[in-house]
């Protein structure tokens, strides 16, 4: 079975946090998972945070939308 890439670096997505809120930022690099014959991509987000930083933040590709 061939995984399916549906993001790519230099994507806009959109990051559920687990309180609820909301991160948007770029895909800036990825790292395929396998565990127990199920892959999922972890997802290295880069965005700004409100003091203007860039920080970065690897997140699993389940918590993400395209924006």
């Amino acid at each position: 079975m061939q995984f399916k890439l549906c993001y790519e670096t230099g994507y806009k997505v959109k990051v559920k946090m687990k309180d609820g809120t909301h991160i948007i930022g770029v895909v800036d690099t990825y790292k395929r998972i396998t565990q127990d014959f199920h892959t999922h991509l972890d997802l290295c987000v880069e965005y700004q945070d409100t003091k203007g930083i860039t920080s970065y933040m690897w997140v699993p590709d389940y918590r993400t939308t395209k924006v």
